[in-house]
């Protein structure tokens, strides 16, 4: 059915036409002055004055120098201020303050003992300025509007500039009994005289303490304690679906509901059951995406009176915000004016500027949102090294029954917990791969007591998928999410790909969401942990990522028993814990960070503020794993045996084009393979670089030329133990060649074996 448009009725012209607002009689030399208002700065320094007259009409004037006496019609650009500003700045500021429309009023609300403020210029659109409600930040703002559709505007636009500028709680207060042409405060005040025996010839000196002016004041407090919260209105009304859309998107954001922007995507933080290991669930805090539906319902609706008019009744009525509304607010991408969203946690952390999250709820300094956060005993805002210490030791304690193959993946260990609690100071933390020889280790317990220390429940996980294409779908779907932690359970084999690299050390990443063609981009916040069993890193991987190795030197470790269950310990005193991570590096930070090790590329904070906290308290370096993990490298280890081969088969400083080198590889002066190789070509062959070459370009039992090509155009420049792979192009033969060129002495070959 095709709704009828709305008449446009005085609420409509309030909204969308200045020019329903009456223009002011001019001054004349005629006019009589009526009341004289003086607008001081916060010094009680006169700036301008504002002129009532009779008939009703206005003037201001600014001194025509600091002292007077003359003053210039006009303000010629000088600075608007607030009535009665000083008088608001010296009050307690724990009193409510009331908003009226116009000075008369202000002074009347000052004389009963409230504190008042006001602006010139009535209620004309524009005359209310943003600079006035700062100043009005953190306080609860009553507004008391005059009793006509341009006081009630007024009053809305007032109450949406204080609320989205962080006034602490703003009400509007519509005084009882006041006349329908625009009664207001002073009528009501001079009412309420009346009724509480005020007789003009008693009235003291000092209004402020008389009895009547208690009773006075006691009744208005008593009529805004009972006035609901402000809420802003939003008309529904055909053809002003963009003025509808804006104002959805403003009372989401002044009201500070939980609806974040999130790569352009409108997500609220939940806390969700999730899989966790060996089939069971865990609960975690995490992003999740709304419905046009949800939205709609659980958060416009709150978020406003939603209003339309009725013509059977001939009048507004509440209504439901409508769902093209909620929709086209979802679909508007990145253009969203709402707050950014960085992550979803469920523990305090630190902030870069060396402070801590505690508060629950968004945090605009780190973008991230804290949800149902433990109780925690309290950290001292000044640690030293010796409680420290003492905090490292604590969470040492879990790991005592870890068999670590070393110090530095013990270190690692007690990294993951640190970084994952102080995340929100740093821009990018390295991956944390907790490695093994068998299952039955305990590298999925590992996992569970820092995710228990995050979250309080036990680690919810991702598992590997059956490529990288795969595994970085199923990472970039936990990252929209915004979890403090990713983990990938059970990964076997070589572990690889350039968008797990992007993932971990860029601050913000593009991602393609599944179902969706175009990517998004997204603040990063999470912590990747990954566990499996021989694991290897590959490739650029290596360099970001530190490895925790165990073993427990038992051919079947499931049967160890132990006294105690780490996750268990954790969750008897979860706050205890996250207390202890943050003492640690709040006081290294609180220290000085001395002794910082060299930066490691990528996650220079998280190599400054944890890596170097751990060192300072005597602990191993976790970046020495990156050292073994290069070393079991099979990229680098295929590079290593193509350059051995290529130094003792072919030689340094001898340029060969591939169908060359697989010439020399096979004996054959064509550098075809096919099964059928004479003896001479036999002979001639090397044995040492075709099985290099084979490796990385082997196809069905011979050397294909095209990844040979492709596999050395990739490792161009690349340099190993003073030996560099470099290519030119042949401009006769229309090709590109390839040699190994000598850096560094021979002797630095015996390392590469």
């Amino acid at each position: 059915m095709k709704r009828s448009a709305a008449p446009l009725s005085e609420l409509d012209a309030a909204i969308m036409n200045d020019d329903y607002f009456a223009r002011t009689p001019a001054w004349t030399a005629d006019t009589k002055v009526d009341a004289t208002y003086y607008y001081k700065d916060r010094f009680s320094n006169i700036r301008y004055r504002k002129e009532r007259g009779v008939p009703k009409t206005f003037r201001v004037s600014r001194p025509s120098t600091e002292r007077g006496p003359e003053w210039v019609d006009g303000l010629d650009g000088t600075e608007r201020l607030l009535y009665r500003f000083p008088e608001y700045l010296a009050a307690p500021t724990t009193a409510p303050v009331f908003i009226t429309e116009g000075e008369k009023d202000c002074d009347a609300v000052r004389g009963i003992g409230c504190v008042a403020v006001t602006c010139d210029g009535g209620t004309a659109p524009g005359v209310w300025h943003d600079e006035f409600s700062k100043e009005l930040a953190g306080r609860d703002i009553i507004i008391l509007p005059d009793n006509d559709q341009p006081g009630k505007w007024h009053a809305e636009r007032v109450a949406r500039s204080v609320k989205r500028h962080g006034a602490k709680s703003v009400r509007v207060l519509e005084l009882p009994e006041l006349r329908d042409d625009g009664g207001d405060a002073s009528d009501w005040i001079e009412a309420c005289r009346g009724e509480f025996g005020y007789k003009k010839g008693n009235r003291k000196k000092d209004g402020n303490t008389s009895a009547a002016n208690i009773a006075i004041k006691k009744e208005l407090m008593s009529l805004a304690d009972r006035c609901v919260p402000w809420k802003m209105t939003i008309v529904i009304a055909a053809g002003k679906e963009d003025r509808m859309l804006a104002d959805a998107e403003e009372a989401l954001s002044i009201e500070r509901l939980p609806v974040f922007d999130r790569g352009g995507i409108l997500v609220t933080p939940r806390v969700e059951t999730v899989k966790s290991r060996r089939g069971s669930t865990t609960k975690v805090g995490r992003a999740v995406k709304l419905s046009a539906v949800n939205l709609a319902v659980e958060f416009l609706s709150p978020a406003a009176n939603w209003i339309r008019y009725d013509l059977k009744q001939k009048k507004f009525v509440p209504a439901n915000p409508p769902h093209r509304t909620a929709e086209a607010l979802i679909q508007r991408g990145g253009s969203h004016k709402l707050r950014k969203l960085a992550g979803v946690i469920s523990h305090p952390t630190f902030r870069p500027d060396g402070s801590i999250l505690t508060a629950a709820g968004y945090d605009p300094d780190t973008q991230l949102y804290l949800i149902d956060p433990p109780p925690m005993p309290p950290i001292s805002d000044k640690p030293t090294k010796k409680d420290a210490e003492k905090s490292l030791s604590l969470l040492n304690d879990l790991l005592v029954k870890f068999p670590f193959v070393d110090d530095a993946s013990r270190s690692v260990a007690l990294s993951a917990i640190l970084s994952v609690i102080a995340r929100g100071a740093c821009t990018a933390v390295p991956m944390h791969v907790f490695n093994a020889p068998v299952a039955g280790t305990g590298k999925s317990v590992l996992g569970d007591t820092v995710a228990a220390i995050a979250f309080g429940q036990p680690s919810p996980v991702i598992s590997a998928g059956w490529n990288s294409d795969e595994l970085e779908k199923r990472i970039a779907a936990e990252m929209i999410a915004g979890q403090a932690i990713v983990s990938i359970d059970n990964l076997n084999g070589i572990l690889r790909g350039d968008a797990l690299c992007q993932m971990l050390d860029r601050p913000s990443v593009n991602i393609r969401p599944l179902g969706r063609s175009e990517s998004i981009t997204i603040e990063n916040r999470a912590t990747v942990v990954a566990n499996g069993n021989n694991l290897q890193l590959s490739g650029d991987i290596v360099r970001r990522a530190i490895s925790c190795m165990m073993d427990a030197g038992m051919e079947d470790p499931n049967f160890r028993t132990f006294n105690f269950h780490p996750v268990t310990r954790v969750l008897e005193d979860r706050g205890k814990y996250i207390a202890a991570a943050l003492t640690v590096v709040r006081a290294y930070f609180v220290a000085g960070m001395p002794d910082r090790l060299p930066k490691l590329g990528s996650f220079e904070e998280w190599s400054d503020l944890i890596r170097s906290a751990l060192v300072w308290l005597g602990k191993a370096d976790p970046c020495a794993t990156i050292e073994a993990a290069r070393d079991n490298d099979p990229e680098r280890s295929n590079f290593v045996s193509v350059m051995i081969a290529l130094r003792d088969d072919v030689g340094f400083e001898k340029p060969l084009s591939t169908g060359e080198l697989i010439g020399e590889a096979i004996g054959s002066a064509s550098g075809l393979f096919d099964g059928t190789v004479k003896l001479e070509a036999m002979r001639l062959a090397k044995p040492a670089l075709r099985a290099a070459l084979m490796v990385i370009a082997g196809d069905r039992g011979s050397i294909s030329n095209l990844r040979l090509g492709h596999w050395l155009a990739r490792h161009h420049g690349r340099i190993i133990d003073g030996c560099r792979l470099e290519g030119a192009n042949d401009k006769i033969a229309n090709q590109k060649r390839w040699k190994s060129s000598k850096l560094a002495s021979p002797r630095q070959w015996s390392r590469m074996r």
